[in-house]
């Protein structure tokens, strides 16, 4: 069996997994997910498993196209079970996001169209980063740790070593081990 493939699977279980505890934490009131957050991350992860199949990732496509289902899923959710602080910033800084998104669209170039996938993603992390700060319990630990691992296997399981291929799964793999450290460490301090 192809070991692209046989990665590829395991990484995109551990995202599923992660997937159905985040979305069964936010209809049981544990999570509480930002909107701002997953739309973003629904569009973002859509294109980038379109260019991703464009320039023969191979299984690593299956992740990120899984992520770009389950986000929009979340963001759907949000508006009902998630995160009502919203501010002015918020709403610039949305827009700046989708406006900086659709530019990909005028983009011919693989790598700059990552890159700034990678510069949206960060802007749209940026809301969960924020509500966590004060809220580190309405995020489910867990699944962060699962979508780490989920996006390990997908970057392990690229089949073209292009900047186009790896450098998303690798930013994804970095900002969410780095966001679950995060969570770790504001609920320590919260529980003194």
């Amino acid at each position: 069996m192809d070991t692209s493939l046989v990665l590829g699977i395991i990484g995109s279980v551990c995202s599923i997994i992660a997937y159905i505890l985040y979305i069964s934490d936010i209809l049981h009131g544990h999570t509480k997910p930002h909107a701002f957050s997953w739309l973003p991350w629904g569009i973002l992860a859509t294109l980038t498993a379109t260019i991703q199949f464009q320039n023969g990732a191979g299984w690593a496509t299956l992740i990120t196209l899984i992520g770009g289902i389950s986000n929009t899923g979340i963001f759907l959710f949000s508006h009902k079970y998630g995160e009502k602080e919203i501010h002015k910033k918020d709403w610039i800084l949305l827009i700046v996001a989708l406006i900086i998104l659709t530019s990909w669209i005028f983009t011919k170039e693989g790598l700059i169209s990552i890159l700034l996938v990678c510069l949206v993603d960060s802007i749209a992390f940026y809301f969960t980063w924020k509500k966590s700060y004060k809220k580190p319990y309405e995020e489910n630990i867990l699944s962060y740790f699962l979508w780490t691992l989920g996006f390990l296997f997908s970057l392990l399981a690229v089949n073209t070593w292009e900047p186009t291929n790896w450098l998303y799964p690798a930013f994804l793999l970095l900002t969410e081990g780095c966001f679950t450290i995060f969570l770790f460490w504001r609920r320590k301090i919260i529980r003194k």
